[in-house]
């Protein structure tokens, strides 16, 4: 994907900066914007609920590594579920029990995309497997990875990251 073409002037951060935006949904059902979540570097992951395993083991390291270099409030995680299928009554209702189990389990918020608009313009990112990118404080994205990540992609991830935490 042409990283030139995913960034629209979609909102401005603080310095005048395009920010990639997208309205989301929290597992307690509170509309929030992907935009109010920019302010630190972010590793973000775009997954239906037949991929969230996919990258188990890349996210076990992220966590280790982010404990082990000191790098937990310096850095956000931001799982977004695309859930696009699963909006209607009462599914949206179970979904969201869902996710709020999960939350529990791994103590990070995870982000209902009812609508499917990161699959839309300007995101166009896909509907189905994985997407992991990085972006930086102000919601610039960096890096995109797509599918299942291997260990040499994991080490390109932490030399994006490294520099924005220093």
């Amino acid at each position: 994907m042409n990283l030139l073409a995913l960034i629209t002037l979609v909102a401005l951060s603080a310095d005048g900066a395009p920010v990639l935006d997208a309205p989301l949904e929290t597992s307690t059902g509170r509309k929030v914007t992907l935009a109010s979540l920019w302010g630190k570097p972010a590793v973000f992951f775009y997954e239906d609920k037949d991929s969230v395993l996919l990258n188990l083991k890349l996210k076990q390291d992220l966590a280790a590594r982010a404990g082990d270099r000191g790098w937990t409030d310096k850095l956000s995680v931001i799982a977004v579920a695309n859930v696009s299928s699963w909006n209607w009554f009462p599914a949206k209702g179970f979904v969201l029990s869902a996710v709020r189990d999960a939350e529990k389990k791994t103590h990070v918020p995870v982000y209902l995309d009812f609508e499917g608009s990161i699959t839309r313009p300007p995101w166009r990112l896909s509907g189905n497997g994985s997407t992991v990118m990085v972006f930086d404080a102000h919601g610039t994205p960096l890096r995109t990875w797509s599918g299942k990540l291997n260990d040499a992609d994991f080490e390109a991830l932490s030399g994006v990251l490294e520099p924005l935490i220093r």
